[in-house]
């Protein structure tokens, strides 16, 4: 795979045939949604102490599906980041569309140096 050709090892079992030292856990998470734009919004609140306004991003017309392959990548990512070459007890979890957020994927493991 392509992460073994990186020097990453992954898999799904809580246990292995090697010595290794624990470095942490790790996880990840990708939404699916629409991008952010270059361009801003003014958003105005209207209270009882008077109105406000603040500057938020404009959403492109460019959706961006999550996938298990995008998930994965992001927690390898993070790993390596921590200094590890390893996850453990790797497990991908679908996370389904509700009403507010559109549908995704969580990712998370022991992050370990072999």
């Amino acid at each position: 795979s392509d992460y073994k050709k990186n020097g990453m090892f992954i898999t799904e079992s809580n246990s292995v045939n090697f010595n290794y030292e624990p470095v942490a856990s790790v996880a990840a998470m990708q939404i699916s949604g629409y991008l952010p734009s270059d361009k801003m919004q003014k958003t105005f609140t209207e209270d009882v102490y008077g109105s406000s306004s603040t500057a938020s991003p404009v959403l492109s017309k460019k959706f961006l599906e999550a996938s298990r392959e995008q998930v994965l990548d992001e927690l390898c990512k993070k790993a390596k980041q921590i200094g590890a070459n390893g996850i453990l007890n790797l497990q991908i979890k679908y996370i389904p569309a509700t009403t507010e957020s559109y549908s995704g994927y969580e990712a998370s493991g022991m992050a370990i140096k072999k």
